[in-house]
């Protein structure tokens, strides 16, 4: 019969009792660590697989990213070039016209951009608007540049119009001594802002003797046109003989290269003049066509007996035809009559 072992109470044994445990030797694998060492490595590959895919995802990305950039970018400059350097762009606008469009080249431009970025992904929308900056910050220069210079142009366009004016001015005022000097002395002042602006050089204080030379042509030059229309304007009024004392009076501000044409003009005019007026004076005497003759003939110009002679022989001859014409529809109506 077995015994059951005895224990003092409230004492703890110190040693082992015989028999009491059982000592147990384990192995990894028996608890499946083999199979978990295969399910870790081929993770480990699968790892390296999606590592690969993901590298080759994000460069596929990265490539479909410039991609979608450059198009951008060529719709971009495309544009631009339309815009302002094409045939019809707003590098072939100058003046007026030029200054004019240049705020609405640059706001369409803007408009454009913001198309164009309308729709982007936001991971590429800082690269874009890099480019985009760089695009519209050249264009935007070549535009500023052409219409400073197109400015500069209206300028000179406006004030040579302005000059023209005032020379036309200068012509109508042919009988009004002071509104002549008045338009003369405007169109010099605005002569002398033209030099200013255009060689900057003071029209009242020339450096040397280059710039003078450049300030008596420019005015030399409005002058000589505002007294030619003085001129014309009296001769064409028949005060050919005021036309001569004008200009004599104002030979010093007239180029004089244009004397000789002047000069002949002003011959042909007073002949003209002097012709018609003699002839109107012997025609009022009621003379016969050869009283008339003799009378032109007794003028003590030469010249201007022969121009009175054949203008008188003209009026008579228009006279002798409209007379006969008058007789012969006088008869054609008595005979239409009678019969």
């Amino acid at each position: 019969m077995a015994t059951v072992p005895q224990y003092e109470i409230g004492q703890v044994k110190d040693k082992a009792v015989s028999g009491g445990f059982q000592q147990i030797q384990t192995n990894p694998d028996a608890f499946g660590a083999g199979i978990a060492q295969a399910q870790i490595q081929q993770g480990q590959a699968l790892s390296q697989l999606g590592d690969q895919a993901w590298q080759q995802a994000f460069k596929q990305r990265d490539k479909q990213d410039q991609a979608i950039l450059h198009d951008r970018d060529n719709l971009f400059n495309t544009r631009i070039r339309e815009l302002i350097s094409d045939p019809n762009g707003y590098l072939s606008l100058t003046g007026k016209s030029a200054v004019e469009q240049k705020e609405s080249v640059e706001k369409a431009l803007e408009e454009y951009r913001k198309l164009l970025t309308k729709d982007l992904d936001p991971r590429i929308l800082g690269q874009w608007n890099q480019v985009a900056d760089q695009r519209i910050s050249t264009a935007f220069n070549t535009i500023s540049t052409h219409s400073r210079q197109e400015t500069e142009t209206w300028l000179n366009d406006s004030r040579t119009a302005r000059i023209a004016n005032i020379i036309m001015d200068a012509g109508a005022n042919y009988n009004n001594p002071e509104q002549l000097a008045l338009q003369l002395n405007l169109g010099l002042t605005e002569v002398d802002q033209q030099i200013y602006d255009t060689y900057n050089i003071d029209p009242k204080n020339p450096s040397d003797d280059n710039e003078q030379a450049i300030v008596d042509t420019a005015r030399m030059a409005f002058t000589t046109k505002a007294h030619q229309a003085v001129i014309n304007n009296l001769l064409a009024t028949d005060n050919y003989r005021t036309a001569g004392t004008y200009f004599e009076a104002n030979k010093g501000q007239i180029d004089s290269s244009f004397y000789d044409e002047i000069e002949t003009s002003l011959r042909s005019h007073t002949r003209q003049g002097e012709t018609l007026s003699e002839t109107k004076r012997i025609l009022g005497l009621g003379l016969s066509y050869t009283d008339a003759l003799a009378e032109a003939r007794n003028l003590t110009d030469p010249v201007l007996v022969q121009s009175v002679v054949q203008e008188l022989k003209v009026r008579y001859q228009e006279s002798e035809t409209a007379r006969k014409k008058v007789e012969a529809d006088a008869k054609t109506d008595v005979l239409a009559a009678i019969a």
